[in-house]
């Protein structure tokens, strides 16, 4: 998600969607629940796969380790990409992107997997009520990050006490 970065700092870079004002990126990894997992801040302009593969570097909480848990990774086509593909493959991930090029209804029923976008876009916005977030005021981004950070733990806790 592009947000404005009026001030400027680390990890900003021109919005190509604003008029090229500064702004930054969060790229988040979230369960199947919408449970934050992993964050991390990029400037504007750099592209969501090439993002990807810190983020699932930058897990907080461990994966289960258990025999029968397959552990997938859902994506749009803005991921189809070898390299992230394999980094998936190698972290343990059954990988769910659509491939670039070739529409939905071409693809057969059992192997027909549909990104979840709503899920992140859901956790994003929650995070979005949180004001400093919406728009990056701090010029540091370790001090965004830390922000970012105590928002997931938030919406984690109100995930927590609402059945």
């Amino acid at each position: 998600m592009c947000l404005p970065a009026p001030l400027g700092g680390e990890k900003t870079g021109k919005n190509p969607t604003d008029r090229g004002k500064l702004g930054s990126k969060r790229h988040i990894l979230v369960d199947g629940r919408g449970a934050p997992l992993a964050v991390v801040v990029s400037g504007a302009p750099a592209h969501d796969k090439t993002c990807a593969v810190q983020v699932l570097d930058s897990i907080v909480v461990p994966r289960p380790q258990t025999i029968y848990r397959v552990h997938h990774l859902c994506g749009d086509k803005a991921y189809d990409a070898a390299d992230l593909r394999q980094a998936a493959a190698e972290r343990q991930y059954q990988v769910h992107i659509g491939k670039r090029g070739i529409r939905v209804d071409e693809i057969p029923k059992e192997k027909h997997w549909l990104a979840r976008r709503w899920v992140v876009e859901r956790t994003l916005s929650w995070q979005n009520d949180f004001r400093s977030l919406r728009i990056r005021w701090a010029k540091n981004p370790d001090n965004w990050l830390a922000f970012i950070y105590l928002a997931s733990a938030l919406v984690l806790w109100q995930m927590a006490i609402k059945p």
